[in-house]
């Protein structure tokens, strides 16, 4: 084992067979502390649209969506395009020099094959929206951007940091979880919808006492254009005071690890939780 730059170790193994399969007999996939709960299937902390191996953390804005959802959103006539990024552990890393300049990325792998590169330029020509589900993807069609706003299929590496004063040349909007201070993800945030913006919306989801991790809250930024007045969050997930949290959508209950019988047998109705907050979920009682 070799310790590299910034402390990270860098360990060889030698084995025979197919390496991913002698790690799931040895140990577990590692999980953020904040899960406390045994996940009996380990693809509960992972996306439906997940398709390489290779990233650091499951994008976790990605989480509330379930392959009946997306089913959902193609009818409407949305498209979608699949992009990959394997999230490194720099991402979580937090800022702790006084120049942000001086913050170094670690550098990520990423691909946008040319389907769907051809998806997002028809968007932009047509003067469609381009939404990013979660930072990852934000990074990724960021990284790949030309100066004219276009995407070709690449891949290859990128250290992208976005940061206030960025200027986004693909995204429109962001769908994405809340992020700890002094991360390079909340200033991605802050980048994209205005640092006011941004601070609102944490004091609402501090005061509703909205769920800030993985299996919590998520909510949708546009980009902040000058005539914007707000910010607006969707919730996809609800938590009680208890800290338990919800599912959305029978479909979802798979993936919950709070689910009870009733998720599987029936979908929840909307339901009143907090003023101006509705979700769907049989572990919530009417407030």
């Amino acid at each position: 084992m070799d310790i590299v730059e910034e402390g990270n170790r860098l360990i060889h193994f030698e084995y025979e067979g197919i390496f991913e399969e002698i790690l799931d007999r040895l140990g577990q996939m590692p999980l953020p502390p904040y899960i406390t709960h045994q996940l009996e299937d380990k693809n509960r902390y992972q996306t439906v649209y997940a398709k390489h191996s290779g990233s650091a953390a499951a994008p976790t804005a990605g989480l509330h969506f379930t392959p009946e959802l997306l089913k959902k959103i193609e009818k409407k006539g949305v498209q979608i395009a699949r992009v990959t990024l394997h999230v490194g552990l720099g991402t979580f890393r937090p800022v702790k020099v006084d120049n942000i300049l001086e913050h170094h990325m670690h550098s990520e792998f990423y691909q946008i094959e040319e389907e769907a590169a051809e998806k997002i330029n028809t968007a932009k020509a047509n003067g469609k929206r381009v939404i990013a589900v979660g930072t990852t993807s934000c990074r990724t069609i960021e990284s790949a951007a030309k100066e004219d706003g276009t995407i070709a299929p690449v891949s290859g590496w990128t250290d992208i940091f976005i940061y206030p004063g960025y200027q986004f040349k693909v995204l429109d909007c962001l769908i994405t979880n809340f992020h700890l201070p002094e991360s390079t993800l909340v200033m991605l945030v802050s980048a994209l919808a205005g640092r006011e913006h941004v601070l609102n919306a944490y004091e609402e989801a501090i005061k509703e006492r909205y769920r800030f991790f993985s299996f919590g809250d998520a909510m949708f930024y546009p980009v902040k254009r000058q005539s914007d007045q707000l910010v607006g969050l969707i919730t996809f997930f609800y938590n009680e005071s208890s800290g338990m949290e919800c599912c959305y959508k029978k479909a979802f209950c798979g993936r919950c690890p709070y689910a009870e019988e009733i998720c599987k047998e029936k979908a929840p109705e909307m339901r009143g939780v907090q003023k101006g907050h509705r979700v769907a979920c049989h572990l919530v009682g009417e407030k």
